[in-house]
């Protein structure tokens, strides 16, 4: 049986390990809305191929949580499913930033890295969410659902704000930099803070 709200939120806020993996979880979803703000500058090609990349970019993102899903059935651990994900979040996202800056009208090289960081960040916004229920069980699931929303609305709005700066007055390298620092520093803290966090639901 689930606890009330109030006793949902000290649970969830009683331990580092679901606290952190919120931090963690709204770096890369923010990243993800990020990139689906600023596609359009980031890429030097036409408005009709940024729309048909824009399209490509958000329905590639649905094998993620599927891919994924097939992975933990196989993997039967989920910390090691969601580490895989954010690691891959983490170097896809650098390909993206390597490809654009080095290589931009190179197609393959952009296309291929821009899908591979939408599956990652895709699967990390589903299988993220069970995991951190995980963390915090026996808090309710919507409690914890809501404070991960309200954790990737708040770091997505850090990250246009950002966007919005750098490439008014810098250029597209270093918003995609910023991105990749913001995982990097995701990734910091899952390795060394949530992996270490003991699970308290049962897996499987």
């Amino acid at each position: 049986n689930g606890i009330n709200y109030i006793n949902s939120l000290l649970q969830y806020f009683s331990e580092p390990g679901p606290v952190v993996f919120t931090i963690v979880y709204g770096c890369g979803v923010g990243v993800f809305i990020a990139y689906c703000t600023f596609l359009s500058q980031i890429v030097p090609y036409s408005a009709s191929e940024f729309g048909f990349l824009g399209f490509c970019f958000v329905t590639t993102g649905l094998l993620g949580p599927i891919l994924s899903n097939k992975v933990l059935n196989r993997v039967g651990c989920h910390r090691n499913v969601v580490c895989g994900i954010i690691i891959g979040s983490l170097l896809s996202s650098g390909h993206v930033c390597i490809s654009i800056w080095l290589y931009p009208m190179n197609r393959f090289l952009v296309y291929s890295s821009l899908f591979l960081s939408s599956m990652f960040l895709t699967a990390l916004t589903a299988d993220g969410m069970d995991f951190a229920a995980a963390l915090a069980f026996p808090a309710d699931e919507n409690i914890v659902g809501g404070i991960l929303n309200v954790s990737a609305e708040g770091f997505g709005w850090i990250m246009v704000h950002i966007g919005g700066t750098s490439m008014s007055r810098v250029d597209g390298f270093a918003f995609n930099a910023s991105l990749c620092s913001f995982l990097l520093f995701a990734a910091s803290l899952f390795l060394i803070v949530v992996s270490e966090a003991k699970l308290k639901r049962p897996e499987g």
